[in-house]
């Protein structure tokens, strides 16, 4: 590195503001050149004589110092903010409004069937459609053995990652048990931005008669045949809304939804 080259670097080498590659050949330089050396000497005694000089300095560095501390700071900042929205979006569920072109109720024939937990050797009903029953429970249907009953089926049809919310009671109204059935499908925040509404190829189909309390499934007054509402109720958390309501204000519910199907059935 030449002379002229060294001493018009050596006030940024003596305030550290070189590359540590410069300050190594800085360093090297001094190390064999005296009027290199006188030079540095000589600003060295410039700069303790002008202590306003030395203190701006200082102040720069910690300036410096400063806006990169603050940059980093942002920088980590966005990241989390931008990660919680992410999380927001995944977990936020929205209630989608009542589309009857491609939300549909409908009944279908069935027989409850006894199945057996391998894990814990409980028994329980399940409803199973008349079309989707093995040759064994067919020749049970055929003999008696089973009861067909009537049950309400819901279908989502064309509507990306939606997920169903289903609750119901059985209410006694005017002297009569009347089973009252609420659902609502919902779609996540982020489901609806960047997934769209609309798949032709997508279809939700829940048996809705007897997807309520799990406790109750398989109980005479669950199986029986009963006058049934279905409504649509579009509301955040619905089962968590509507399993902490007394049956009379269960049965109001009825007034904030719309009446998609009623009927006899199971």
């Amino acid at each position: 590195m030449k002379c002229s080259i060294v001493k018009e670097l050596l006030p940024s080498y003596r305030d550290g503001l070189t590359s540590e590659e410069t300050a190594k050949d800085i360093r090297e330089h001094l190390a064999g050149c005296k009027d290199c050396q006188a030079y540095e000497k000589e600003i060295s005694q410039k700069t303790s004589q002008d202590p306003s000089e030395e203190n701006a300095l200082e102040l720069l560095k910690k300036l410096r110092a400063k806006i990169r501390r603050g940059s980093i700071i942002a920088a980590v900042s966005v990241s989390v903010l931008l990660i919680g929205l992410i999380i927001f979006a995944r977990l936020y569920w929205i209630p989608l409004p009542f589309d009857a072109n491609r939300m549909v109720v409908e009944t279908f024939q069935g027989v409850f069937v006894t199945e057996k937990d391998p894990d814990r050797q409980d028994e329980y009903k399940i409803l199973c459609e008349l079309d989707s029953l093995d040759l064994e429970t067919a020749n049970k249907v055929l003999n008696g053995e089973y009861e067909i009953v009537e049950s309400v089926l819901t279908s989502a049809r064309g509507i990306n990652d939606v997920s169903q919310s289903v609750r119901s009671r059985i209410i006694e109204r005017d002297g009569q048990e009347i089973r009252v059935l609420y659902y609502c499908y919902s779609k996540t925040l982020w489901g609806s931005i960047f997934h769209g509404d609309f798949s032709p190829y997508r279809e939700s189909l829940t048996a809705v008669g007897i997807t309520q309390n799990t406790k109750d499934i398989g109980t005479p007054p669950v199986c029986k045949p009963l006058m049934t509402e279905v409504y649509y109720l579009p509301v955040r958390n619905l089962t968590e809304k509507l399993d902490c309501l007394s049956d009379e204000e269960f049965d109001a519910m009825r007034e904030q939804g719309s009446l998609i199907w009623s009927g006899m059935a199971v």
